[in-house]
């Protein structure tokens, strides 16, 4: 069970290194989501989901620290 919170916990922190990459890249395909989406919906900006997601994944992290 140690291995894995380790292996889990090396992942979350590559993934938070590079988070700013990630959320580059998605906010530029963002546009291609928007135009996908039923007219009248309302549609939040990337920031709105990325922060979403983000903070949801925060809630783990208690699976990978002691």
């Amino acid at each position: 069970m140690e291995k894995k919170r380790l292996i889990i916990g090396n992942l979350v922190r590559d993934i938070q290194a590079g988070l700013r990459d990630i959320e580059i890249r998605y906010n530029q395909a963002f546009d291609g989501v928007k135009d996908t989406v039923y007219s009248g919906t309302d549609l939040k900006d990337f920031d709105f989901y990325f922060d979403y997601v983000v903070g949801e994944c925060e809630k783990l992290k208690p699976l990978w620290e002691e």
